[in-house]
């Protein structure tokens, strides 16, 4: 109503907000390929309309409570947030797959889309809830990129697999209305990404893996700078033909009119 036509966010990209190693900064995320479940519309989703259990659960008493108290923090109790809309999300979840929807069907096409990440990253994350560890310290043949049914369960997947879906459909929805009065969403890049994430899991070559990127001295930082996460790996990206980088970019893209 002031007249402007974009909002920048920081990055809305996924987070160890549930298992460990509990990281809520978006500047340190779990993928810079995948979203943050933590920025659904629940409500708006047609799952919840079809779920009695969600709706119960969202309207009663005790849940309501909960949501209040996080609402009134001074500062944002990250975990608790999260772990209420996932008791919601996990609902919905399970109703999707317990069906033969549409809508599950369509999922189950993008999980089949001939390079996509999601099913390997649904999985990665399952692992991670039932080990509460840093891959770094899970054992072979899993740290090095091996994943079994054994590994994970499979509902964890199914939640992970489920969010990401969703989350990617809703900020469709919102950067094509954004792009009616502005040049749409106005996405933000970290420039790295947390070392426990998926993507050094999976695209470990790209990283340099015994390094920390950071910011040499200056007259605020005397001591210099250690943000934490391993830079890429200038020569075997090169090599690779920039294919990690370059899913990145297309993953904010798709959706983003501006990218910072």
């Amino acid at each position: 109503s002031l007249g402007g036509t974009v909002v920048a966010t920081l990055p809305l990209l996924a987070a160890f907000l549930k298992e460990e190693p509990f990281e809520p900064s978006p500047y340190s995320p779990a993928s810079r390929l995948f979203w943050n479940e933590l920025f659904i519309d629940v409500e708006a989703l047609p799952e919840f309309a079809a779920s009695p259990a969600a709706q119960q659960l969202v309207g009663s008493a005790s849940f309501q409570s909960r949501l209040l108290a996080a609402r009134e923090r001074e500062l944002v109790d990250y975990r608790e947030v999260m772990t209420l809309k996932r008791e919601v999300l996990e609902l919905l979840a399970a109703e999707l797959f317990a069906g033969t929807s549409g809508r599950l069907a369509e999922l189950e096409g993008v999980i089949q889309t001939p390079g996509s990440r999601l099913a390997d990253y649904a999985r990665f994350r399952a692992v991670c809830e039932r080990r509460r560890a840093s891959w770094w310290v899970w054992p072979e043949p899993l740290r090095s990129g091996t994943i079994t049914p054994s590994d994970y369960d499979l509902p964890s997947m199914h939640y992970h697999a489920y969010v990401q879906w969703v989350t990617d459909s809703q900020l469709k929805e919102f950067g094509e209305w954004a792009s009616q009065a502005g040049p749409g969403l106005y996405l933000d890049l970290p420039l790295g990404v947390n070392s426990d994430s998926y993507d050094v899991w999976r695209e470990r070559d790209a990283f340099a893996v015994d390094m920390s990127a950071g910011a040499p001295p200056d007259p605020f930082f005397p001591g210099g700078q250690c943000w934490g996460f391993p830079p890429l790996h200038p020569e075997r990206i090169r090599n690779s033909g920039y294919a990690y980088f370059r899913d990145v970019i297309r993953h904010h893209m798709r959706h983003a009119g501006i990218l910072r």
